[in-house]
C-alpha cells in the first residue's frame, strides 16, 4: 500500500454525510425515489452526501488497474 496515492476529497460542508457509505447509499436512493425528476439540486444532495461520507469517513487510495 505504500506505493499508492491517497485521493483527497475535501468535504462539501454545505452538505451532510453518513457514518457509512451504504447509509450514504440508501438516503441518495431515497432522495432520488421519492423527489421532483425536474430538479437538478435532489441529484447534488444525494450525490454530496456519498462524497461527504467517502471523503469524511473513508481513505481512499487509487486502485492499480493494468493496462
Amino acid at each position: 500500500m505504500k506505493d499508492k496515492r491517497k485521493v483527497n476529497l475535501d468535504e462539501a460542508t454545505l452538505f451532510g454525510s453518513r457514518d457509512n457509505i451504504e447509509e450514504a447509499f440508501e438516503y441518495a436512493q431515497s432522495i432520488l425515489e421519492r423527489e421532483s425528476k425536474d430538479s437538478a439540486i435532489y441529484f447534488a444532495t444525494a450525490l454530496m452526501v456519498i462524497w461527504n461520507t467517502l471523503s469524511t469517513k473513508y481513505d481512499i487510495y487509487e486502485k492499480d488497474v493494468a493496462e
